[in-house]
């Protein structure tokens, strides 16, 4: 059975809450990007530096089993320090420069301490998942055949996200607070019996 370490597991592709507009993506480099946004625009594309308290902890090798029940595969123990680089455009998406500097993460935004080091326990799963915002929404039946189905998930103890006391002027979308699980490896529709049905 092919095994990957926790870094690169990490790395491969973006975690999402919901979609492109509200994810957390980490790079190998120990760099990554906070999105966050609804659903016709972005609001916020946060840069930060990130690293284990425990590095040799990333290179632990796991292995993913295709099971649907959701098991532990290590608890880890993260430092994510924001920063004011500004995030590159998203594939997919044709930002101009004017955007991508209103929605950055900048001194002018945010108080001082919202670029203070913060410590995170995460907590890595396999199994089989939906989207964390489907469920906070009503459930995953409701979303139908638009669910789909994710093999892994990282749950925060609290948001990754700036708090709302750290907004100067405060955020006009609201709390984020309740984002603290994200999904990734997307293996196919969540119910596929509802696919079934909807064909027929």
């Amino acid at each position: 059975m092919a095994t990957q370490t926790i870094s690169s597991i990490l790395a491969t592709e973006p975690w999402y809450y919901d979609g492109d507009r509200q994810c957390i993506k980490f790079s190998i480099d120990g760099t990554g990007e906070i999105w966050d946004g609804h659903e016709t625009a972005f609001t916020l594309a946060a840069s930060f530096d990130w690293r284990a308290l425990n590095p040799t902890a990333l290179d632990e090798q796991l292995a993913i089993t295709g099971s649907r029940t959701a098991k532990t595969l290590t608890h880890l123990s993260l430092e994510i320090t924001s920063t004011e680089r500004r995030c590159p455009c998203p594939p997919g998406w044709n930002f101009d420069e004017n955007t991508l500097e209103r929605i950055r993460m900048t001194t002018s935004r945010f108080k001082e301490g919202a670029f203070q080091p913060r410590t995170f326990s995460v907590r890595l799963e396999s199994g089989k998942f939906a989207k964390p915002f489907m469920e906070d929404h009503g459930g995953v039946e409701k979303f139908g055949d638009q669910a789909r189905s994710y093999a892994l998930r990282l749950v925060f103890d609290r948001c990754p996200w700036p708090s709302l006391e750290q907004y100067i002027n405060g955020s006009i979308w609201g709390d984020k607070m309740k984002v603290t699980r994200f999904v990734c490896r997307e293996t196919g529709l969540y119910n596929s019996w509802m696919g079934s049905c909807i064909a027929i």
